[in-house]
Formats: structure tokens, C-alpha cells, sequence
């Protein structure tokens, strides 16, 4: 009889378990506000990615307000907006207006450019649009209004140059554990405020 009870206690307590870690996503998964920023206005609503993107760079969002009225702004028409939690904020790069993704603010920030590419299958026609496939990340390093994007074989000199007055010892920039992927650390070893 012992048994009976001790393996009921446990399987309730597996349960329960499993219960409360539902409810714990489910209520994170809710706390997410998405919004879109108009001239300074935070209106609130859906927030999606536009189906089609210019060279799938990140630069058309669809937007649902309250009312339930539909939107399509470009960079170039909001200040920004918010999905799932993440902020993005429209800036000029090169003549175009796209959305980045603001990892790091301070005298130096750091932006995210998210490019979204889809990889045909051969089994079937037409693209796959699975959300976590296909997904690359451009970073830039801004000052200011300037922006510069860091390229893979190239951001070590390029963050020499840009940071050359901020008094960081030249031998960091040969670490060759630095690495782009890593970039983050760097900022906040560095550069930060």
C-alpha cells in the first residue's frame, strides 16, 4: 500500500509540474506588447513582417491597430516598432530606410540588420516559411547619426579606425579570439558607458 501511495504522489507531482510550466510560457508569451512608433505616437496592435521584403532586408512591416483597421508602413514611414518583446528603430543607411534591431546604446551602439532569405526545396515548388530558417544578422556600428556596417573580414581594422580616440590598446584588435559573432562583449568591455 506504501507503494501505491508514494508512486501516486510522484506522478501528481509530474504532473503539477508540467501544469505550472504551461502556465509559466503561456503568461511570458502574453507580457509581449507589440506597437508601432509614428511620428514620436506609440500606437498599439499586431505587429508582422511584411510578405514580401525588399531584398530581404527587413524594411516593410503590416500593422493591425486596436480597430482593428490594417497598415503596411516602410522604415521610411515610422520611427519604429515592436515584436514579441523586441524593439527596432527606422535609420538611413546608405540612402534607404530599414528597421534595426538596437542590441547595445551609448556613445558607440550597436545595430542588427536582419536579412531574411528562404531556401527553396526541391521537393516542392515555392519557398519555405519556416520563421528560424533563413534568417542572417548585418552588423553596424553607429556614432551619431553615422552608421557603418562591420564586415566579417575586415571589422577588426575598421573597429581600430572607428574607435581610434577612445584610448583602447591597438594589440586588443589582434586577440584572435575576437570575433564578430562575439561583437557584444567587445562593446561592453570597451565601450561601454
Amino acid at each position: 500500500m506504501p507503494v501505491r501511495i508514494t508512486l501516486l504522489i510522484f506522478f501528481a507531482l509530474i504532473i503539477l509540474d508540467s501544469v505550472g510550466q504551461i502556465r509559466i510560457k503561456r503568461n511570458s508569451a502574453d507580457n509581449h506588447v507589440s506597437y508601432v512608433i509614428v511620428q514620436g505616437d506609440t500606437v498599439n496592435g499586431e505587429v508582422e513582417y511584411a510578405k514580401r521584403l525588399f531584398g530581404g532586408v527587413l524594411n516593410l512591416i503590416e500593422f493591425t491597430d486596436e480597430a482593428g483597421a490594417a497598415h503596411r508602413y516602410r522604415a521610411s514611414d515610422i520611427d519604429g516598432f515592436s515584436i514579441s518583446g523586441q524593439e527596432y528603430v527606422s535609420m538611413q543607411f546608405e540612402g534607404y530606410h530599414y528597421f534595426f534591431r538596437p542590441a547595445i546604446q551609448g556613445r558607440f551602439s550597436l545595430y542588427y540588420l536582419e536579412r531574411h532569405y528562404h531556401r527553396r526545396h526541391s521537393a516542392q515548388k515555392g519557398v519555405s516559411r519556416n520563421p528560424d530558417e533563413g534568417k542572417e544578422l548585418r552588423v553596424f556600428v553607429g556614432k551619431g547619426d553615422a552608421l557603418t556596417r562591420l564586415y566579417r573580414w575586415g571589422f577588426r581594422e575598421q573597429l581600430r579606425n572607428l574607435t581610434a580616440r577612445e584610448g583602447i590598446d591597438p594589440k586588443v584588435f589582434e586577440d584572435p579570439t575576437l570575433e564578430l559573432a562575439g561583437i557584444e562583449d567587445f562593446f561592453y568591455t570597451y565601450l561601454a558607458e
